[in-house]
């Protein structure tokens, strides 16, 4: 069973564990990932976009003129406080995960193409059976129909009831424990609206922190995905592309200024001592 993996050109930590896990479960485990391409734009130009960004999501949510301008630093300062908490979790994750990294001498394929359709024609040349989600980013429409068994991925959160980004502050923030957990799915093309081929939740009465949830819930996740490729490749058959639930939950995207704040106020009481 052919594993592709849509990855990134520079895995961190528990990216490279995942690797490893895989090639306990497959021998044949390629890597795709898209070249790393550098930015020129200076800091001003960027911090003038977020700051447009911002407004217009305002403006987007009902907001007038005038209360768009004043959201837009607190934006920017939640933004800034969000980026060090997972700063903090990129680098736990590298002290948890790095020392049960193994050697990897893995495959490795650079997809050229910038749109769907190309990148798809680089992929299917690979000949997946299945593909994993890794780093990629969005997978577009194209990649998810290439492989006989889809496209597999992580949700931090409880499908479907939390779908979006950075699930388990939200679930702190709105003080929702039932949010906290992990949901292995095959893609489709909404966002987080997959077949669910598994999940599980997290007592946070038995998590210290946020860092401490999400170490929890990358080892929960990795054990999901490999336990799932060894169904298919027993033969087993473990999605079925129409059985997407119907039922959808609350969307979360970038902490604003109020999550943070909400963050800060329960984090105390929402996690075990």
């Amino acid at each position: 069973m052919r594993v592709v993996v849509l990855g990134s050109a520079h895995p961190g930590a528990f990216d490279r564990f995942v690797l490893t896990s895989l090639v306990e479960v497959s021998r044949d485990v390629v890597v795709a990932h898209r070249p790393t391409r550098s930015s020129s734009r200076s800091r001003v130009a960027t911090a003038r976009d977020e700051l447009l960004r911002v407004y217009r999501g305002a403006r987007r949510g009902g907001a007038g003129p005038l209360g768009a301008v004043l959201r837009a630093p607190g934006h920017v300062v939640a933004r800034k406080y969000v980026d060090r908490v997972w700063t903090g979790i990129a680098a736990a994750q590298e002290a948890h995960f790095g020392p049960r990294v193994g050697v990897l001498d893995l495959p490795q394929v650079t997809i050229e193409a910038t749109t769907a359709a190309e990148q798809a024609s680089e992929v299917a040349a690979l000949s997946p059976d299945v593909m994993v989600q890794l780093g990629w980013g969005i997978v577009r429409p194209p990649l998810l129909k290439l492989a006989p068994h889809g496209v597999l991925s992580w949700h931090h959160g409880v499908l479907p009831s939390i779908r979006g980004l950075y699930t388990p502050f939200h679930a702190v923030a709105a003080g929702r424990p039932d949010w906290l957990g992990i949901t292995l799915q095959r893609l489709v093309e909404r966002i987080d609206e997959g077949v669910v081929i598994e999940r599980r939740s997290l007592d946070p009465s038995g998590v210290r922190s946020l860092i401490d949830a999400h170490l929890q819930l990358d080892e929960l996740g990795v054990q999901m995905l490999t336990r799932a490729l060894r169904r298919l490749a027993s033969g087993e058959v473990i999605s079925a592309p129409g059985r997407v639930e119907r039922e959808v939950g609350v969307y979360r995207s970038y902490p604003g200024l109020r999550d943070v704040l909400r963050y800060i106020a329960g984090r105390g009481r929402f996690f075990g001592r």
